[in-house]
């Protein structure tokens, strides 16, 4: 059973090796855009210039500085696999959960336990819990470390490229002489696993009511802001001469226009295609109705709302 509480931990930090296998999809995805496709265009870059394609070699010197191979995997395992510990104790605080659990009893059975107890039944039926959950965790943060390695190849270029483009030739010899010294080279290789660094990591939690705060105040102003921002006009908005000028545009006379517009139905959000609203035919609830009757004959919609036809 832990394996299954510590797969969500694994799933996730796996994400970040994603972009390593994406070369290998292909349609994986199925029929339909492509969502690789997609952000590929998205994330297009400008081709660099002459220029700047003749600072690649240096821009790629200062690349391998910042970013040497193994340095994202070993970020991550120095990291983050500390963490993994404290992440499964803390799933696994509760001993009278954890012996419920072993035992298939009900958690309230077991109420009535002392904790050297339920430690007792926990270790009897679980007695390398620790070893396996380090097992875990070393094989979790050995994968991440591995496609990770993977991924770099793909960072240090696109950093390459962009430092080309935004540091010219002298700027680049400067930084690559500085980090050819100790200091330097020592900042370069550790400029990665800076930004994971525990003393960085502990900030995070006190980021999280600020951007909660930010964004609820950011609602309000979204709100406030759609009041200023041009929205689309409605056809009943449209003067005469527009009017006309649309219904010339359409190949529809003002009746025609009308008669389809009153048989049109608003399509979902984000232009997804759906049925239109079913129509049905329903006879009141008689049981010796006839053609010959007069009871009402009703439409419906499928929100089973009911509309006098006859």
């Amino acid at each position: 059973m832990m394996k299954l509480r510590i797969l969500p931990l694994a799933a996730a930090l796996m994400l970040s090796a994603a972009p390593a296998a994406a070369q290998d999809l292909g349609n994986i995805f199925g029929p339909g855009p492509n969502p690789i496709t997609m952000f590929k265009e998205l994330f297009k870059a400008e081709p660099l210039t002459s220029a700047e394609e003749a600072r690649l070699p240096a821009a790629r010197q200062l690349a391998d500085s910042l970013l040497p191979p193994g340095a994202y995997g070993k970020a991550i395992e120095e990291s983050f696999a500390p963490m993994a510990g404290k992440i499964i104790a803390m799933v696994e605080a509760d001993d009278t959960a954890r012996a419920a659990r072993l035992t298939g009893l009900a958690k309230y059975r077991l109420d009535g336990l002392d904790e050297a107890q339920l430690e007792a039944i926990i270790a009897l039926l679980d007695p390398r819990e620790g070893e396996r959950n380090r097992q875990l965790a070393d094989f979790v943060f050995a994968e991440i470390s591995a496609a990770m390695v993977k991924v770099e190849p793909f960072y240090r270029d696109g950093l390459a490229r962009a430092y080309a483009r935004h540091f010219n030739a002298a700027q680049l010899a400067e930084i690559n002489a500085f980090f050819a010294t100790p200091t330097g080279n020592l900042y370069a290789s550790t400029s990665v696993a800076m930004y994971l660094d525990p003393q960085v990591t502990a900030k995070f939690p006190d980021m999280v009511p600020v951007m909660v705060g930010h964004i609820a105040e950011a609602a309000t102003r979204f709100v406030l802001a759609m009041d200023t921002i041009p929205q689309a006009r409605g056809v009943d908005d449209l003067s005469s001469r527009e009017r006309t000028q649309l219904l010339g545009l359409l190949g529809m006379s003002e009746e025609e226009y009308t008669t389809a517009k009153e048989f049109s139905y608003d399509p979902p959000a984000m232009g997804m295609p759906v049925a239109p609203p079913m129509i049905m035919r329903v006879e009141p609830p008689s049981q010796d109705y006839s053609e010959d009757d007069d009871s009402a004959v009703y439409e419906t919609t499928f929100d089973g709302a009911l509309e006098e036809v006859n």
